[in-house]
């Protein structure tokens, strides 16, 4: 049996006995000066030979190295202050840096004064006065001001007229009071500045109670139109009730019995529930609606209904289908009685 024990763990070994350790002559180290050491022995050989220490030049060494004091390399006066270059500030990320203790003073232009304005912050007037003389030329005006004047000043003179006369109301001719009034009102309900449209929005609901005009089919389609045209069916709220009043006040005053609502309705079914603003859409749906419970449903043009009601329900809007199974279900109901 071979054992595997090492050789110089056995008991008794020869091998232990017989090797002797060796010494291993070590390298004479030589300083040649503060923190330097040479391995290699110094055979330089002359008056300056030998090693180079210097006990003053290694003192102004280790005083340089830690900072403190002057040496004999330094000058006896530092460089001037203003010489020196300004400290940045540490800009590291999660630093933070500390405004100046007496920023500088920055002057600020003054805003300007709005033209529309004056020094006591009150609306200007608008740019002309108008009066019952040049009430025609400036309802053409590019001043939504004077817009704005011109149907206020209708709105006058048409009030003092049926004050006059509580009669008249339906009869009025509309071209007594200005000439060529009934052929212009439609462009009024047209009007892009909502200020002003709202003034005119205003005078078209008395011109259609008090004028004989506003009865005929086809003006009151036009009047109609022009409100799904433009901006007064998808403005701010209080516009749009305006506009609402006014579709209805023309289906009530039809002369000619359910044709102005058969005028308005086809409007709305034709071009506002095709128009692009949902706004517009919704307005139109909603307007059919009401004239179908205010009015009943014998004012409405139900085959042009009817084939609007698939438009409706398939409306990507929610409100919009609501108020489509609203007409469906109030036209099932009238035609089941």
């Amino acid at each position: 049996r071979r054992d595997s024990t090492p050789p110089w763990k056995r008991k008794g070994s020869t091998a232990s006995k017989t090797q002797r350790p060796v010494d291993v002559e070590e390298p004479r180290e030589e300083s040649f000066g503060y923190g330097i050491k040479s391995d290699l022995p110094s055979t330089f050989q002359g008056d300056r030979g030998g090693a180079a220490e210097d006990a003053e030049l290694l003192a102004e060494l280790r005083a340089i190295s830690s900072g403190a004091g002057a040496t004999r390399f330094s000058d006896n006066e530092g460089p001037p202050a203003d010489a020196m270059p300004p400290s940045r500030p540490n800009t590291s990320f999660g630093s933070k840096v500390k405004p100046p203790s007496n920023p500088p003073s920055i002057r600020r232009a003054s805003a300007p004064t709005p033209a529309a304005q004056t020094d006591l912050g009150e609306p200007t007037p608008a740019s002309e006065e108008v009066t019952e003389e040049n009430l025609g030329p400036s309802l053409t005006s590019r001043d939504w001001k004077v817009r704005a004047q011109c149907y206020e000043l209708l709105h006058q003179l048409l009030a003092k007229r049926l004050e006059r006369n509580k009669n008249a109301r339906g009869k009025i001719d509309a071209d007594s009071i200005l000439d060529n009034l009934d052929s212009s009102v439609a462009a009024m309900a047209e009007d892009t500045n909502v200020g002003a449209l709202d003034k005119a929005l205003g005078f078209l609901f008395l011109y259609a109670d008090a004028c004989r005009k506003a009865g005929d089919p086809e003006q009151a389609a036009s009047m109609a139109r022009s409100l799904v045209k433009k901006n007064a069916l998808s403005s701010r709220p209080s516009t749009l009730k305006l506009a609402s009043d006014l579709v209805m006040k023309l289906i009530e005053v039809g002369s000619d019995g359910s044709s102005s609502a058969h005028a308005v309705i086809e409007v709305l079914i034709s071009e506002g529930l095709k128009a692009k603003k949902p706004k517009v859409v919704l307005a139109s749906a909603t307007l059919i609606r009401s004239a179908g419970l205010d009015y009943g449903v014998g004012v409405l043009p139900l085959p042009l209904v009817e084939q609007a009601i698939p438009r409706i329900l398939s409306n990507q809007n929610a409100k919009v289908r609501e108020i489509g199974l609203n007409i469906l279900a109030h036209l099932c109901r009238a035609m089941s009685k």
